[in-house]
C-alpha cells in the first residue's frame, strides 16, 4: 500500500489522464502522418503507434498496453499493428528503474541509468523483431470500432477512466503481494534460495529485483539478472497489461513472447556491456526501505506528468475550438 501511495499513483495517474486527453483530442491522427516515416520502416506500424511507444517509455507499466488498446479501439491502428506494438511498448519507466532499482536498491544511480538505457534499447530491438509479425496489416474500419471525439469524451470522463485504471493496477500489486506473503514462508522451508529468487522474479518484478540485490551474487551477474527481470516484467505486470486490454480481441500471446525476448536481450546486453561501463567493481547496498535517495526522481517524473497533462488540456481546448469553427 505504501508503494502504491508513494510511487504508483503519483507516477502513473497523470499519464493515464495525459493519454486519455491526447487520444480524445485527436493527437494520434495528427501525428500519424509525420511519425510514420520513423515507425513504419522500423516497426511496420503507423505513426500513431509512436504515442504508445513514448508514453510507455517515460511512464512505465502498464501505460504502453493502455495506450495501445485505446489506439486500437479508436481505429488509429489495426489489430495486427496493435499486436506488434504491445510486446515492446509496455515497458518499465525511469522512475522505477533509475529511482527504485538503481538508487533505491543498488544505492547507485549510475546502475539505474545503465539499466534504463539497456531496457529502452532492448525494447526497440524487440519491436524490430516483431515488425514481421502478422504479414500485411489492414486498416480498421468505422464499423469495427467506434471513434471517440473530444465532444464524446469529456475531461471528467478521462479523469474517471484514469482513476479506474490506476486502482486496477494497485489492486493487482496488492493481490500479488498478498499471495507472495502467504506462499514464501512455506516455499522457504522446502526450496533452495536460488529457486526462491526465480519464483519471486517471475511473479513480481520489484520483489524479484530486491531479492537479487540481497543475494550476494557477483555484481556483473546481479546487474544482468536484474536487467532480465525488468525486461520480462513478471506475472503481476502481465496481468496488469491483460486488464488494460479488456474489450479488445488483441492476442495476448504475442505480448508474452515479446517480454520473454525482452528479458533475454536485456540480460545478454547488460552482461556484455557491463565491463565497458563499470570499469571498477561497484558497491551494492540494498537500501529500498529508505525512500529519500530516489524521492527526487519520483517528484521529477510526477511534475513531468503534470506538465504533460496541462499541455494536453491546452491541445484539446485548441482542437475543440477549431472543430467548432469548422
Amino acid at each position: 500500500m505504501v508503494l502504491c501511495y508513494r510511487t504508483v499513483i503519483p507516477s502513473l495517474f497523470p499519464f493515464f489522464v495525459l493519454s486519455g486527453l491526447l487520444l480524445s483530442g485527436g493527437f494520434a491522427e495528427r501525428c500519424a502522418g509525420w511519425l510514420s516515416v520513423i515507425m513504419k520502416p522500423l516497426f511496420n506500424v503507423g505513426g500513431a503507434g509512436a504515442l504508445s511507444l513514448v508514453i510507455g517509455l517515460i511512464s512505465g507499466y502498464p501505460m504502453g498496453a493502455k495506450v495501445t488498446a485505446e489506439l486500437y479501439k479508436n481505429g488509429n491502428i489495426s489489430k495486427t499493428e496493435a499486436e506488434r506494438l504491445l510486446p515492446f511498448c509496455n515497458n518499465s519507466g525511469p522512475l522505477f528503474v533509475i529511482g527504485a532499482v538503481g538508487a533505491g536498491m543498488f544505492g547507485n544511480g549510475k546502475v539505474g541509468m545503465f539499466l534504463y538505457v539497456v531496457h529502452a534499447i532492448c525494447a526497440l530491438l524487440v519491436g524490430i523483431c516483431f515488425r514481421f509479425y502478422g504479414g500485411q496489416s489492414q486498416r480498421m474500419t468505422g464499423s469495427v470500432v467506434s471513434r471517440q471525439t473530444t465532444a464524446e469524451k469529456s475531461f471528467a470522463a478521462v479523469v474517471a477512466a484514469g482513476i479506474d485504471s490506476v486502482l486496477m493496477v494497485c489492486g493487482y500489486i496488492l493481490l500479488f503481494s498478498a499471495i507472495m506473503a502467504c506462499l514464501l514462508p512455506f516455499a522457504e522451508a522446502f526450496l533452495p534460495q536460488e529457486w526462491l529468487l526465480v519464483i519471486r522474479g517471475i511473479t513480481e518484478v520489484t520483489s524479484g529485483c530486491f531479492g537479487l540485490v540481497r543475494s550476494g551474487f557477483p555484481a556483473r551477474l546481479m546487474v544482468s539478472m536484474v536487467a532480465g527481470l525488468l525486461g520480462f516484467g513478471g506475472l503481476c505486470v502481465m496481468m496488469q497489461a491483460k486488464g488494460m486490454l479488456q474489450g479488445t480481441d488483441i492476442c495476448f500471446k504475442t505480448y508474452i513472447r515479446g517480454k520473454v525476448l525482452h528479458g533475454v536481450f536485456s540480460a545478454l546486453i547488460a552482461f556484455f556491456a557491463y565491463p565497458y561501463v563499470f570499469l571498477e567493481t561497484i558497491s551494492v547496498f540494498a537500501v529500498m526501505d529508505e525512500i529519500q535517495p530516489w524521492q527526487p526522481v519520483l517528484e521529477g517524473i510526477s511534475c513531468l506528468g503534470c506538465i504533460l497533462v496541462i499541455f494536453s488540456c491546452v491541445f484539446c481546448a485548441s482542437s475543440s475550438k477549431n472543430n467548432n469553427k469548422n
